[in-house]
């Protein structure tokens, strides 16, 4: 019945993250498309230009959050591999516009073994909040992203050679720690920062491998005593 009931609920993610990325996805693009054309329409100096201009900015903006969702929710996303090349491919475009160099270090040929939506998605958004502290406050020239295995557990750093600070003296609300601790903890992952003064920073984050929850459930099912062997206490 837990099979079953697993593959239904992976059915059912892969239908939204299609109804999602069908329906709603081609209905922004079309928005997007319709603002720049009224947008050329109207004169440079117009006000109107450039309320249209911010509408095709917001659409844009809106449409990238509604990817993430999409891949956070698709089922067949669920793998290592595949967050590792998400991610990579995220920190790419983030840091394109800005005059960060982006330096990939991902550990070569990463299988495809499950990697849980919970697991993946408060790793993503840790990272996620890492680069934008490291694009906000850095002044690096460039970042390193590595992606690697140490023993049953999967490590992301993101380090830069920015101006660095001191831990010690930087208030939670600037960086964002706090919330990317929290998340860690509600993944029983560790979030660990190093900085001094200029000497950039890293943050490295830690997650386990084995003990994700689905595994934690075949293991219990392993463990469950054979149904004659079961005691029922009816009171």
């Amino acid at each position: 019945m837990q099979a079953r009931s697993q593959k239904l609920l992976q059915a059912e993610r892969i239908r939204i993250a299609r109804d999602i990325h069908d329906d709603l996805g081609a209905q922004l693009t079309q928005l997007v498309l319709l603002g720049e054309v009224a947008q050329r329409e109207q004169p440079d100096a117009s006000p109107a230009r450039t309320q249209f201009n911010q509408i095709c900015r917001l659409a844009r903006e809106l449409s990238h959050g509604m990817d993430e969702v999409v891949w956070a929710v698709n089922a067949r996303r669920d793998t290592l591999r595949d967050f590792a090349n998400y991610v990579c491919k995220y920190a790419q475009v983030f840091l394109n516009p800005t005059t960060i160099r982006c330096r990939l270090d991902v550990e070569p040929e990463l299988p495809a073994t499950m990697f849980d939506l919970p697991v993946r998605r408060n790793l993503f958004l840790a990272v996620k909040e890492a680069l934008n502290n490291a694009a906000k406050y850095s002044g690096a020239a460039e970042l390193f992203l590595r992606i690697y295995r140490a023993g049953d557990k999967l490590v992301v750093t993101v380090e830069d050679d920015g101006r660095g600070f001191d831990p010690e003296q930087l208030g939670g609300e600037r960086n964002g720690l706090t919330n990317m601790t929290q998340r860690m903890h509600e993944i029983n992952g560790v979030c660990e920062l190093f900085s001094q003064p200029g000497g950039g920073c890293r943050v490295v984050f830690t997650v386990p491998l084995e003990n994700q929850p689905q595994r934690r459930w075949l293991n219990w099912l392993k463990r469950r005593p054979a149904p004659d062997e079961a005691t029922t206490e009816i009171q």
